[in-house]
């Protein structure tokens, strides 16, 4: 626009772009600025805890200088303070202290101060573009170990990463906390924004093990760092092999039972403990068909089976079987069992000749000696007479101990021969064998 100058040189000259015609033509300005744009440099997505804003007005305009001058409107995001820099038409507005994760825009705020030169007030703004506030670092996760019992290992943990653009993990992240002796080196494997693998190699030692990882092991597209994670779920570590403690016969003996059970006690849980292979036996003077094994866990029973012979027996683990803890330790070599003393010898005894060999009316004695034996049972019921003739008597067993009785036939009459037998069980040794039956005796001429 032009006009005719004041000075009436009849030139026309352009005015000022504040000056509007009714001003110079001593009228009045009823226009109201308003705000016609609003320009974030950075939309995100950013953590930046500032963010500038270009805010331009239709026209010049004052008292646009402070933080009640605009209006900031978060979702998930919050402010500490605005700074305004600017004069006329143009300012800038930097918005601080950003925090949160979400977005936020920006507006002049109508009914504030703000006016032009006439003292219009702002009348309208509009709202900038959303900025995008990412400050949420990328998590990550640890899962169980994949065995929570091992002697040597290898063992694995998963580490799970979420909204990382780019991890870093490496082994120097890794502190591998350890309880007891346990130890064992640590690898890192895998590619991939999502995971990585932890291996635990090399294990030795006894305890515990777990990992922790540190802090910056992965980021995500505006810069935010994985924090640290850890302490894990750990596993243990046991290379301390099993051994039997406890090696009890039910029965020491001497003992004629074909059968023999022996209490067996590990130093901690076992597997396979379960068939003859699992046990050596050491005979002197018997011998057996099998073993039979019952129990669980850190107890077990050894029935030994068809026990045979005269003598003794011991038992004890076989160092060379499949017999293992859970951690996969084989048994080592532990006690042995007391003997087990076998006696299937049954007691014996013999009848002596008759004293005397001849006689009317008696008495005769006969000498019954007994081998063998820890008690006799021997009495008149255990004695048949044996008779020729019409000769008899009336049998008395008389004595005391376990090596001899004396059987007195007494009242003899008649004529022929007398002599006797004796039954089966007239003696017992502590094993329980029974002696057998004995006789006929020579007889005695009546």
């Amino acid at each position: 626009r032009s006009y005719y100058d004041s000075n009436g040189s009849g030139t026309f000259v352009g005015l000022a772009g504040d000056l509007n015609l009714a001003a110079l033509l001593g009228g009045s300005d009823s226009t109201p600025p308003s705000a016609t744009t609003i320009t974030p440099l950075n939309t995100g997505p950013t953590n930046a805890d500032s963010v500038s804003f270009n805010v331009t007005f239709s026209e010049n305009v004052v008292n646009f200088n402070n933080a009640s001058d605009e209006i900031i409107t978060h979702s998930g995001t919050s402010h500490g303070g605005v700074t305004i820099t600017g004069s006329g038409s143009a300012y800038t507005a930097n918005v601080t202290g950003i925090s949160g994760t979400g977005s936020f825009t920006l507006e002049a705020r109508v009914g504030s101060d703000i006016q032009d030169s006439s003292g219009n007030p702002l009348s309208s703004s509009v709202t900038s573009a959303s900025v995008s506030i990412d400050n949420q670092a990328p998590s990550l996760s640890i899962t169980a170990p994949s065995s929570d019992l091992t002697n040597t290992g290898p063992v694995t943990f998963t580490v799970n990463y979420s909204g990382a653009s780019a991890i870093t993990l490496q082994d120097g992240n890794i502190t591998l906390n350890q309880t007891g002796s346990a130890n064992g080196s640590v690898s890192v494997s895998g590619s991939g924004t999502s995971n990585r693998t932890v291996t635990i190699n090399n294990i030795t030692g006894d305890g515990s093990l777990g990992i922790s990882i540190a802090a910056g092991t992965a980021s995500d597209t505006v810069g935010n760092s994985a924090l640290a994670s850890g302490p894990s779920t750990t596993f243990e570590v046991d290379n301390t092999a099993p051994s039997i403690i406890e090696l009890v016969p039910y029965v020491m003996g001497p003992t004629n039972q074909s059968t023999v059970s022996i209490g067996i006690v590990f130093s901690e849980d076992v597997f396979n403990f379960n068939s003859s292979n699992d046990v050596i036996i050491t005979h002197n003077g018997t011998a057996n068909s099998g073993v039979t094994i019952t129990g669980a866990n850190s107890h077990y029973q050894a029935d030994v089976m068809d026990v045979t012979g005269n003598g003794s027996f011991t038992l004890k683990g076989n160092t060379g079987s499949d017999v293992q803890d859970q951690a996969g330790n084989s048994l080592t070599a532990g006690i042995t069992s007391e003997s087990v003393f076998i006696d299937n010898v049954a007691p014996e005894l013999s009848i002596s000749a008759p004293t005397p060999a001849e006689t009317t009316n008696g008495p005769v004695n006969y000498t019954i000696t007994y081998s063998g034996a820890d008690s006799v049972l021997l009495d008149n019921g255990f004695i048949t007479l044996n008779k020729t003739g019409n000769a008899d008597g009336s049998v008395n067993v008389s004595g005391s101990g376990n090596s001899s009785r004396t059987v007195t036939i007494s009242n003899i009459t008649g004529s022929g021969t007398l002599g006797i037998s004796i039954a089966t069980e007239s003696a017992y040794d502590n094993a329980g064998n029974s002696a057998g039956a004995s006789g006929p005796s020579s007889e005695v001429r009546v």
